[in-house]
């Protein structure tokens, strides 16, 4: 389902978070039979591989029609509860 390089949103649940979900990005590095080796950057700037469920990902549309800078959208999907953000310029990783 999933490739080496698809630009995916991974539905993140942290401990303690009472049950929020947020939607983080990642880029899939490995995929395995049972899991899926997701890159996501944390908020003090580190990249770090997780291991995910794959029902946990979902494909990441982008829609570039002009409309954001990516500049506009910094920060836009950071949270106190989660320590990973939503990549402005996915092609970074």
């Amino acid at each position: 389902m999933f490739n080496p390089g698809d630009l995916v949103i991974w539905s993140h649940t942290p401990r303690g978070g009472y049950g929020y979900t947020f939607g983080i990005g990642a880029v899939v590095v490995r995929v395995n039979k049972k899991t899926v080796t997701i890159r996501v950057k944390r908020l003090d700037g580190r990249r770090v591989e997780i291991r995910v469920n794959p029902e946990k990902l979902s494909p990441q549309i982008l829609i570039d029609n002009g409309d954001f800078e990516p500049d506009q959208l910094e920060g836009h999907y950071h949270s106190s509860v989660s320590p990973f953000e939503l990549p402005t310029n996915p092609y970074e990783y």
